[in-house]
């Protein structure tokens, strides 16, 4: 069992998907557990195995559905349009109009949608960014080996109508083995599953291609010279006699 705790950066470019969701809230301890199942006190009073924040980020400010009443939302925070738009509201007040309140609308209406079509396309940018980080590829332990803290497949899947917008390249990674609690099976479900026994070198196929937001709590992440980090991870090994490591911090910089 590996305790560990979330960095800062994880903390600030991972979203939750409940806020009850994580056990490993900003300066709580998180436990792992490798090449043993889940014990019974991992799993909540409901029979649920702990679930974890992706690996996935998300800098986009926008989404398709969101867009549009949240741009308007962010705009009429500001003093100047809520000014402009009081004056013309005055302009449909008959005492007090002082031209065609046709005219002050329009302008109003292409400054908000030339800020619109601004803040829409910066906002793509940043979408196509994130979704380039989120792909890059990454490799995994896979093979007959299982992550216990990973749930299965079908969990990660979006249910309902979400599932027609659902993209995946099927690139899953790990095994996940985290589905049910020990009393509900009845026993220690094939215990030998999660062993990882002798030595998995690196030209090994129990290596499985995926991508870094389908890397999850508990993976072994094989890292190659010049890669780039793709998570928060703990150094269990690496190909040099000493057993040393260096890594470039630029991009944290």
């Amino acid at each position: 069992m590996v305790k560990t705790r979330r960095s800062w950066p994880a903390r600030l470019f991972t979203s939750r998907r409940r806020a009850d969701a994580d056990a490993d809230g900003p300066g709580q301890e998180r436990s792992v557990y490798v090449n043993t199942p889940l014990p019974a006190a991992a799993f909540d009073a409901r029979g649920r195995a702990p679930q974890y924040s992706p690996n996935q980020i998300r800098t986009a400010k926008y989404t398709v559905l969101s867009f549009v009443p949240k741009n308007i939302f962010e705009q009429f925070r500001r003093a100047a349009n809520i000014y402009f738009l009081f004056l013309l509201i005055l302009q449909f007040v008959p005492a007090v109009t002082t031209g065609l309140p046709g005219l002050s609308a329009l302008a109003l209406f292409t400054i908000i949608a030339l800020t619109m079509i601004k803040d829409g396309y910066e906002d793509s940018k940043r979408s196509t960014s994130d979704r380039k980080a989120n792909r890059a590829p990454a490799v995994v332990l896979g093979g007959g080996w299982v992550n216990t803290n990973k749930p299965p497949a079908h969990a990660l899947r979006p249910r309902g109508p979400m599932r027609l917008v659902w993209s995946d390249s099927g690139a899953e990674g790990s095994v996940g083995g985290a589905v049910a609690h020990p009393a509900q099976t009845g026993t220690q479900q094939q215990h030998n599953r999660y062993r990882l026994d002798g030595d998995i070198g690196i030209g090994s196929n129990e290596w499985a291609a995926t991508e870094w937001r389908h890397i999850h709590v508990g993976d072994i992440v094989l890292v190659r010279d010049g890669d780039a980090v793709p998570a928060d991870m703990l150094l269990l090994n690496t190909s040099d006699e000493d057993g040393t490591c260096f890594v470039e911090t630029k991009n944290l910089d």
